[in-house]
Formats: structure tokens, sequence, C-alpha cells
């Protein structure tokens, strides 16, 4: 059996990426995750990231360790949490990756954690997107 784990982390965005890297960089990790068979979110507002990453343990490690800590386009990476999970929170939610860019879509996120009211994974991670819900930019809607 696959050891899963789970990474949630929030970033400062480099304040000179337009909304138009921005979307860019959405694009370019779903198509990367998708392909990785990682799930999970990315959010971006007010110059912040929130990411999930959820998979095979070594994928996502590697991802977080070797990619994501590694890019220039964010600092002050901050781990929320990184632990080994029996089932991903998102597994459900979309059979892909979701890079979250439109008010609809966080609504979404936000009702189907809301409805994973026995996993305390899912708890936090909708205390930690309730800033975006509550205050996020909303570029294509």
């Amino acid at each position: 059996m696959k050891q899963l784990q789970t990474i949630c982390y929030t970033s400062i965005s480099d304040p000179q990426l337009g909304q138009g890297d921005i979307k860019a960089l959405f694009d370019q990790v779903t198509r990367t995750n998708n392909t990785l068979g990682i799930t999970g979110i990315l959010l971006h507002s007010f110059g912040r990231f929130l990411q999930v990453l959820e998979g095979e343990r070594d994928q996502v490690l590697g991802m977080f360790s070797e990619k994501i800590l590694a890019d220039g386009r964010h600092t002050n990476v901050f781990e929320i949490f990184n632990r080994a999970s029996t089932r991903p929170v998102f597994m459900d939610y979309s059979s892909q990756f979701t890079s979250v860019s439109t008010q609809g879509q966080l609504d979404g996120v936000r009702e189907y954690l809301g409805a994973q009211v026995s996993s305390p994974t899912s708890q936090k991670i909708s205390r930690l997107i309730l800033p975006f819900i509550l205050f996020g930019e909303d570029p294509q809607e």
C-alpha cells in the first residue's frame, strides 16, 4: 500500500508577479500535479499563496523540497502541516489538482470541505482558506 502525505503551506508571492504570471503559474502547477497524480488546491490572494498537496509520499515530499521551496516566485514559505495521511481530503473533490482562481471555485471548495465534517484535516483547511473566501481577489469573475 502506498504511503500518502499531505502538505499545506502558505507563502508570499513575488510582488513583481502580474495576473498573467499568476495564471501561467496556476496552469503549470495544475498540469504538473495532475501528471504526477497529486491532488489538492492552490489559491492566491492579496499577495499570498496557500497550497495543499496530497498524494504518494515520495512525490509530494520531492515536489515540496525540490520544486516549491526553490521557486523564486514566492518567499517566506511557511509549512502549516506536513504529515502522513490515510485518506487525502481532496480525493473526492476532483480527480485532479485544482488551481482555484474564481470566487465560484472557492465557494465550491468551501462547500466541499464543509461536507467533510468527520475529517480534522478538512476542518483545518476550511479555517485556513477562510481569509481567501472573505477577502479574496476575484480577477476573473
